[in-house]
């Protein structure tokens, strides 16, 4: 039998990551499709052949449904995600969790409290090299794992200036939640989590002020909100004195580039882009890049993970606990920038 889904949110998640992915989910079936806007819902229902759609996400979790994603807002998250887990469906939310870390720990103790599944989109888990080099800590080929560093900057990439990405009420945050949480996600979960306690950093907005548009994407609306962070750095220090720092730049006057992870190990390091193993054999430093098979689409990976976690036939790769604890890490950096002084990691 398949999994019958329930899409909450048909704008750009929705519309472009999730109905996409289920189309390469054999064991899933859209029924249903829930947006605000009536005009949108009808367009993309048609677009991806979803039978029923609704204006009330509400109306949406009356249906028979095992689980829904939501693509929504940040801090419509908590309200939406709770409400469907007491209605009884497994939920898939976008990153972050939610806008507040208040509000994600209801989340999380809402999974508790109902026993579905709470599982936060982060598909960078399931790219092979992601996978590879997390193996590769795991099977202690890297020796101890003591430092990682981690970023993802982009030159001009506001994603709607001035739309709710922009407005700290609606988002909780800037560049830091927005695609921090990727990063940082994605490197802490190859070096296969360790505990955090304390973090420091500083958070900065340079360009949202300017009359132009500092973004190559994304809408801008001249009239909207826009306070929140546009560049991001922080140290995350573990348990066992590992540590972990962190870029981010929604724009910067600097190098754009993607996802970039190192990991520095006692045996050898690992770089993800470029994916070099930085080794060294009889006194000698070697340089090692490994070929894997070309990966069409994480988002798709990870939408087949959570459905055959839902029947039962998979461990999660993704836990609500730990989701948690990558928002605890970001909320800490933001107390230590507006503290300057070190901030404690909060626990579940």
């Amino acid at each position: 039998m398949a999994v019958k889904v329930g899409v909450i949110g048909a704008g750009g998640a929705g519309r472009l990551l999730h109905l996409p992915a289920f189309k390469e989910v054999p064991d899933a079936e859209v029924v249903a499709l829930a947006d605000a806007r009536e005009e949108r819902v009808k367009a993309v229902a048609d677009q991806y052949g979803v039978p029923k759609r609704f204006t009330d996400y509400r109306k949406l979790l009356e249906e028979e449904l095992d689980m829904v994603t939501i693509g929504l807002p940040n801090h419509l998250h908590c309200e939406v995600a709770t409400a469907a887990l007491k209605a009884g469906k497994h939920v898939v939310t976008e990153k972050p969790l939610s806008d507040t870390l208040a509000a994600a720990r209801k989340m999380v103790e809402a999974a508790h409290s109902t026993g579905k599944r709470l599982f936060m989109g982060v598909q960078n888990r399931f790219r092979y090299k992601t996978q590879y080099i997390r193996e590769m800590v795991l099977k202690g080929k890297l020796g101890e794992v003591y430092h990682v560093d981690c970023s993802i900057m982009r030159r001009r990439g506001y994603p709607g200036m001035g739309s709710w990405f922009t407005d700290k009420k609606l988002s909780g945050g800037g560049c830091l939640l927005d695609i921090g949480v990727h990063v940082l996600d994605m490197a802490w979960y190859m070096a296969c989590e360790p505990r955090a306690e304390r973090a420091s950093g500083a958070v900065y907005a340079r360009f949202g002020h300017l009359p132009r548009k500092p973004s190559n994407f994304g809408d801008y609306d001249q009239k909207g909100t826009v306070d929140v962070d546009d560049f991001a750095v922080g140290v995350i220090h573990f348990e066992g004195g590992a540590s972990l720092s962190l870029h981010v730049s929604w724009a910067a006057n600097g190098p754009q580039s993607g996802f970039k992870v190192h990991l520095y190990g006692t045996k050898a390091g690992v770089g993800y882009d470029p994916f070099i193993i930085y080794g060294e054999e009889q006194g000698l430093v070697t340089d090692a890049a490994p070929q894997l098979e070309l990966q069409e689409n994480a988002y798709a990976e990870e939408m087949k993970h959570f459905i055959a976690v839902i029947q039962g036939k998979a461990e999660p790769v993704v836990m609500p606990e730990k989701a948690f604890e990558v928002q605890a890490m970001l909320d800490a950096v933001y107390k230590s920038a507006a503290s300057g002084k070190e901030a404690a990691v909060e626990k579940l």
